[in-house]
């Protein structure tokens, strides 16, 4: 299980619905924009943007977490970042 290969633990890893494993060997720093909207599932939309970038924070380093991110970039800049949530299909 690709998970376990990812020092995920097999406990953990048993109750996984879904496992991305991003294989693209490329880090890219992104600027954000002076306006960037963070939209977080189930978050509060008048929340500090600090409030927002950190607890956006939280969700990306949980390992059993199934978020995921879309970013919109436009000049080189994060104009939005939208969380996502993986989850089985039926």
């Amino acid at each position: 299980m690709e998970a376990i290969a990812d020092d995920q633990s097999r406990n953990d890893a048993q109750y996984l619905t879904t496992y991305v494993r991003n294989e693209n060997p490329r880090l890219r720093t992104l600027t954000l924009s002076g306006d960037v909207r963070v939209e977080l599932l189930g978050g509060d939309c008048e929340a500090p943007l600090i409030h927002k970038l950190s607890l956006l924070a939280a969700h990306a380093r949980s390992a059993a977490s199934s978020y995921y991110y879309a970013l919109t970039v436009d000049g080189g800049a994060v104009q939005r970042i939208q969380e996502l949530r993986a989850g089985n299909a039926c």
